[in-house]
Order: structure tokens, then sequence, then C-alpha cells
């Protein structure tokens, strides 16, 4: 007997608001290297079995990509690794949008593209992205916790 697992798509990962830009440049692939990343990524790619953990798209054009979800306390000011999770490249630019949106580095098309797929996918399933909660948590107080440790933001003193 042949056993089926079926992979269910989780567009509830497109809701989730985005991790304090305090918190750009902190995250488990630099903390634990090259390696660490590349073999959490591939258990990732595996996991999904191919298709977009948020949409359930088998992108043919462009390969999956790895996105690490992190559970946010706004009252605390910390971030802890969740998961990592294969994404499209419509969905991972929608979950970044607000990096993108201001970026001269992001191909505009596939900005505009990855907005109105996500949107419209949002909106058939009658969900609604997050919005940043508001707080009073200084950038930097803010730390991720992983592995019993914190590590905080380092951003260069203003000359």
């Amino acid at each position: 007997m042949v056993t089926i697992r079926i992979r269910t798509p989780r567009p509830e990962l497109l809701c989730e608001p985005p991790k304090p830009s305090a918190m750009n440049g902190v995250n488990p692939r630099t903390i634990k290297g090259k390696e660490w990343w590349n073999e959490t990524r591939r258990q990732a790619y595996k996991a999904a079995g191919g298709t977009c953990s948020a949409c359930g798209y088998n992108p043919a054009s462009a390969p999956l990509e790895a996105h690490e979800v992190y559970d946010v306390s706004w009252v605390e000011g910390k971030l802890i690794l969740r998961e990592v999770v294969a994404l499209c490249q419509f969905c991972h630019t929608y979950i970044h949008r607000g990096i993108h949106r201001d970026s001269r580095h992001c191909n505009q098309k596939l900005y505009q593209a990855s907005m109105k797929y996500c949107t419209k996918l949002l909106e058939d399933l009658g969900l609604k992205p997050l919005r940043t909660p508001r707080h009073n948590i200084p950038w930097y107080s803010w730390y991720l916790e992983l592995e019993g440790k914190k590590y905080f933001p380092v951003h260069e003193e203003p000359r």
C-alpha cells in the first residue's frame, strides 16, 4: 500500500506582518553559516515537495526560495525562528514587499505581478495581511533568540 501525502498550501504565511526593520541582517543563516543554511533550505524544499508552502504553486520557470518564519513578540522586542519554508518567487516577493517596494534592485515587473497575484489569492480566501503592530521598542532593544542566545542588531553610529 502506498501512502500519499497531500501538502496543503498555507496562505496565512502571506498575512504575517514583516519583521522589524531593525532586525534586517540579524538572522539564523548569517549566525549559523552557509553550510547550516544550505542544509536547512534543502530540508524545506523537500518538505514542500516542490511546491510553494504559501500558495501551492509548483514553479517550473524559477526555483523555490527559502524563507525564515518568526514568532515575533511586539511586547518584548523578540524574534524566535519558527520554521524555514519554501516559497515561489511571487509569494516571497510579496512577503518582503516593504523592502522590494522601495528598492532600486527589485525588478518592478516582478514586484507588481507578485502584488497582484498574492492580493487576489488572499481576497479569494477572505484573508488580509496583518499590519505591523504599534510598539515603543527602540531598535537597539530588539533581538533574535536562537538556541538560547540573544543576537542584537548591529548598526553603525551616525557620523
